[in-house]
């Protein structure tokens, strides 16, 4: 699209300089190759057209400017149509090509996900960001040629109308495409407003040629210009599909600005295949874009899961790629939510421009170890519930993230246990249970029940303190501080039922019939004609089957 995009204009310039059949007929080519080359060729129609505009305009303006008078600019303007339309016709299938070009132009964004979001510098849209390209043009071009253009810009003589004409031949394109850019919403790479890298280019040249006519100083100023582009081309090279220039802190900070095909279209594959032939990981596991299956490329690695992504395993090499990194599509069934290693985590290695290496631990002998990501044991269960949560609270019936946060809690119980912490590890096995119950979880909350029960209840609070707390916990509905608080009270409860029997309804209602019905009959112990405790031990059998299957 850039090229025939470039060929059009440009033949159209020389046709307005010389009024030659070749160059009206080399633009309208032009023109066709551009609509079959996209559909935002459309975008060059509008381009030629308002040229023509331009020229027509630019007769009565200053004459003698333009070599073409009407007859031939409304000749060209057929021959575009014409040309455009047969070759259009042909190319999509003789007799039905224009019908069939309109309804894959109708269908441009059909596979379009509405969840779908944009992302520029930190922030997140459904509806993109009417300025993406314009951003993206600001930080993905080198600063030289973009000081060049505001150069050139600056050097127009605003009283030439011969030079407005010249002019617009490179800026409308520059124009157009980023006005179009305005209102597409698949903010997915600066690859979309590709065409307006030549019109840039042919700008800074002219800006250059100017220059340089004035004064040493000014040829100063383009040289030193053209050696710092030079420069900044080499310390990219070969990386330039993820390069970023200095005002977005260039390659190394571009995913932090953008993300998707301008930074990550798996160019980086054929090095990461040489990173693992050199390095030679235990256990390697990819999230990242794969163009073709990364079997292609000679890489043999597992993917990694939702588990992976939000809580990361000790001693695995992760190799993510940029735009996972800021939008994974392991995420996808709950767009919104995403996983922050870019803001958490420091990655210990890079391939290539797009794809960043990390290795977690959580012991402190690895504190200070640039190998991997040390993250404190208290924090790596954190982040992970702190994440899970986030994906429940948007998508509460997504099975796989609450069969992870039950894991978390559990592993988390066993690690608070041989921590010495009785009170954390039951409540951990509770929030285990209430995230995802299933009988295998109820066995072994009942066995941290008869095990770490005696050891929180014989806790140095005192019985009213207690009953405060438990009340609060159950205020609020967190059977977990609740059930703690309750077996303090019940150890001094030697007549009072009603402790025994707010710990027995939580008992019963997170699945634990057994310790429910002991609870029960303590009630009873204490006051035989209790009758919620009648009517509970009435129905716990019938419970205890649910429960069961």
């Amino acid at each position: 699209l850039a090229c025939f995009t470039l060929l059009a204009v440009w033949r159209l310039w020389r046709f307005a300089r010389s009024a030659r059949a070749t160059d009206a007929l080399l633009s309208a080519a032009g023109v066709a190759l551009a609509l079959l080359s996209k559909y935002s060729g459309l975008v060059t129609v509008a381009i030629v057209a308002g040229l023509v505009a331009v020229m027509a305009t630019a007769r009565r303006l200053a004459p003698g400017r333009i070599a073409p008078d009407a007859r031939a600019l409304l000749a060209f303007v057929a021959a575009a149509a014409l040309i455009s339309s047969l070759l259009v016709a042909v190319a999509f299938g003789f007799p039905h090509g224009l019908t069939r070009y309109a309804q894959g132009l109708g269908r441009v964004y059909a596979d379009f996900n509405p969840e779908w979001e944009g992302f520029l510098r930190g922030e997140y849209s459904k509806t993109g960001f009417r300025a993406y390209y314009l951003f993206a043009q600001l930080w993905k071009t080198p600063l030289p040629v973009l000081l060049l253009f505001l150069a050139a810009l600056a050097t127009i003589d605003r009283h030439d109308r011969g030079a407005w004409v010249d002019w617009a031949f490179v800026l409308v394109p520059i124009g157009a495409f980023h006005a179009a850019g305005v209102f597409n919403h698949a903010n997915i790479g600066i690859r979309h407003i590709l065409p307006v890298f030549p019109f840039l280019l042919l700008s800074t040249g002219a800006a250059a040629r100017g220059l340089s006519q004035r004064g040493a100083a000014a040829r100063v100023a383009v040289v030193a210009l053209a050696l710092w582009h030079a420069a900044g081309t080499l310390r990219a090279a070969p990386h330039f599909l993820s390069y970023f220039n200095e005002l977005a802190g260039g390659t190394e900070h571009g995913m932090e600005y953008l993300d998707d095909s301008n930074i990550e279209w798996g160019q980086d594959y054929y090095r990461l295949r040489e990173y693992l032939a050199r390095s030679r990981p235990d256990r390697a596991r990819l999230f990242a874009f794969e163009p073709l299956p990364a079997a292609a490329y000679g890489i043999d690695l597992a993917e990694a899961t939702l588990r992976d992504a939000v809580w990361p395993e000790e001693g695995v090499t992760y190799f993510a790629g940029a735009s996972h990194l800021q939008r994974s599509s392991i995420l996808a069934e709950v767009p919104g939510v995403r996983f922050h290693w870019l803001d958490r985590y420091r990655p210990v290695d890079r391939v290539g421009g797009s794809i960043l290496v990390y290795r977690f631990s959580t012991r402190v002998a690895d504190r200070r170890r640039p190998t991997v990501v040390y993250v404190p044991k208290r924090q790596w269960y954190e982040t992970a519930i702190t994440d899970l949560e986030a994906i429940l609270a948007r998508a509460p019936r997504f099975l796989r993230a609450r069969a992870i946060l039950a894991g978390v809690y559990e592993n988390r119980a066993e690690w608070h246990e041989a921590d010495g912490d009785a009170a954390a590890a039951l409540a951990d096995s509770v929030r285990a249970v209430e995230t995802l119950p299933s009988g295998e979880r109820r066995m072994r909350l009942r066995a941290a029940i008869d095990r770490l029960g005696p050891r929180v209840a014989s806790a140095s609070v005192s019985a009213e303190d207690a009953r405060t707390r438990a009340e609060l916990a159950l205020r609020r509905g967190d059977r977990a501080a609740a059930m703690l608080a309750l077996l303090s009270v019940v150890r001094g409860a030697r007549a009072d039922a009603a402790p025994h029997a707010a710990l027995a309804a939580i008992y019963q209602s997170l699945g634990l019939p057994r310790l429910a019905g002991a609870e029960w009959r303590t009630c009873l112990a204490i006051d035989p004609a209790y009758g919620p405790a009648i009517e509970a031990l009435a129905r716990l059998p019938r419970e205890s089957a649910g429960a069961a299957r």
